[in-house]
């Protein structure tokens, strides 16, 4: 929940700030909310989900969260051989030039001494500041040597900041909607129905590595919720109309960002951090404490469940995997036996 509302507020740009006369550092959400309802842009239905699932991968990469890092990291070792501790930087910050202006400032800070993007084909290319200052947009100044030109569709990278290598890495929330070109190492998307062959096909055919999560799994079902229950405040501007027709799962936080509404956005974040676990989610607890109605008659008593952080929600491990055999450690294996 923290990540999405850091990322909902980091979304917002500095022109609509300074429009609205708002300080970034000193916003409340009561702010926050008019800022993202500014002038009717609705930005809601503009790409935000997938901004916030950007941010929200970043976000479990840098904090090494107990089951997406080690499926990057197997991914980074078995596809394109960066072994050990992985690292992320975040390009794709839309409101904060600032940010961008940070990485290129400490570029070698971030990236490491001589650093080189690592292709498709495992293929090494100078990494620069020049070719960073590129991947900003495509208005670009320095436009990228032709080996790297796609590289403004990066969404962040990850690799070793002690080896200096990096892999340019787009994310999508929907497998149809995945970029590629020259330059752009992987993908990383929710599996829905897609068959491996089809995944291997795609691969193929546009030269980018594929790194599926689980479409039903924990992480995505915590994205998906937290993602619809800070949309549901903000879309109605923090107003009573928040809790209309919203499952029990989600009242709870309404009910606490309503009372929050003219508390300082980034305390909000600070403490609702507070109150979730380190991890994404708690394994190994023998009860369920939900009115759900989608978990309430699940038989998990006395058997390994899951819980999401911050949520009285319990999964039962075997129903919560059951409909996908496919996982994203044996797609990244087929690639490495190719």
């Amino acid at each position: 929940m923290a990540y999405i509302l850091e990322a909902v507020q980091d979304s917002v740009s500095d022109k609509v700030l300074n429009q609205l006369k708002y300080d970034r550092d000193l916003l409340s959400l009561s702010q926050l909310a008019a800022a993202l309802n500014f002038n009717k842009t609705n930005r809601w239905h503009q790409g935000l989900p997938g901004v916030c699932l950007e941010y929200l991968f970043f976000k479990a990469i840098s904090d090494k969260d107990e089951v997406i890092y080690p499926e990057v990291q197997n991914f980074m070792d078995g596809v394109f051989n960066i072994s050990g501790d992985i690292s992320a930087v975040f390009l794709r910050i839309n409101g904060r030039s600032s940010e961008k202006n940070k990485v290129e400032k400490d570029f070698e800070r971030y990236f490491g001494t001589s650093p080189v993007i690592i292709d498709y084909n495992r293929v090494s290319h100078q990494f620069s500041t020049d070719i960073l200052r590129s991947c900003y947009g495509r208005s670009r100044i320095n436009p990228c040597p032709d080996c790297l030109s796609s590289l403004f569709k990066t969404d962040f990278f990850i690799g070793s900041k002690e080896d200096a290598k990096w892999v340019a890495f787009t994310v999508k929330s929907d497998f149809n909607d995945i970029e590629y070109g020259p330059g752009l190492g992987a993908a990383i998307f929710p599996l829905g129905t897609e068959s491996l062959d089809y995944l291997l096909h795609h691969d193929v055919r546009y030269q980018i590595r594929l790194l599926p999560i689980t479409v039903d799994g924990p992480f995505m079902y915590c994205f998906h919720e937290a993602y619809f229950t800070v949309q549901s405040v903000f879309v109605n501007a923090l107003r009573e109309e928040s809790l209309i027709n919203q499952p029990p799962s989600r009242r709870e936080y309404i009910q606490y960002l309503r009372a929050k509404q003219n508390s300082l956005a980034k305390e909000v974040i600070s403490e609702l951090r507070g109150r979730g676990a380190a991890s994404l989610y708690t394994r190994n607890i023998d009860k369920i404490i939900s009115e759900d109605e989608d978990v309430k008659g699940l038989e998990v008593a006395h058997r390994p469940v899951t819980q999401i952080a911050g949520s009285p929600i319990f999964f039962n491990n075997e129903w919560l995997w059951k409909r996908l055999h496919t996982t994203s450690s044996h797609v990244w294996r087929r690639y490495s036996q190719q």
